[in-house]
């Protein structure tokens, strides 16, 4: 994912609507595959501490569980996922157009420059969706804010394999 937004701002810029709106894209599809990271997560624990080779304290699993938690049990994390990032339900669209023309005198349909459509963005539909959440501006952000921190988890994904990797007697690199 990180490769695919630099690869858009390189080729569109920061400052363009093809790249906030290949940002977004990112953003949403890191939320719907995250949940399955947290279910690979708690059955790789369950199938390491079965064969002996779990470090359930070590830091790295410390943070992958603090992730599983988030994604398997919390309420806010179950909304986003499953009312927007791989559907959007038709309740989300509803109140968020009926929050748009309580809100505004008018909407966008879509912005962008020129015929072509990566070119553009569809700002109607991702507006709907966002206020349809029922979401503020502030909450939305940190939201946002912890996909960033959870989509660098890669990390402690590496020092966990690792540690198996060692209680396995399997000798690895650095």
């Amino acid at each position: 994912m990180i490769s695919f937004a630099h690869v858009s701002e390189q080729h569109y810029g920061r400052d363009s609507i093809t790249f906030g709106r290949d940002l977004l894209t990112m953003v949403w599809f890191t939320i719907g595959t995250l949940r399955e990271l947290a279910r690979a997560i708690k059955d790789c624990q369950a199938a390491l501490a079965k064969r002996k080779l779990l470090d359930a304290g070590s830091d790295p699993w410390l943070k992958l569980r603090d992730l599983e938690d988030r994604w398997d049990r919390d309420e806010t994390f179950h909304k986003m996922r499953n009312k927007a990032a791989f559907h959007v339900d038709e309740d989300v669209v509803e109140a968020g157009l009926v929050a748009l023309a309580t809100e505004r005198t008018h909407t966008e349909l879509s912005r962008g420059a020129g015929r072509k459509t990566n070119a553009a963005s569809l700002t109607l539909g991702l507006e709907a969706m966002q206020n349809g959440l029922g979401m503020d501006l502030e909450a939305y952000g940190k939201f946002v804010e912890q996909i960033s921190d959870d989509h660098a988890i890669v990390g402690a994904i590496q020092e966990a394999f690792k540690l198996a990797s060692q209680a396995a007697g399997i000798s690895i690199g650095a």
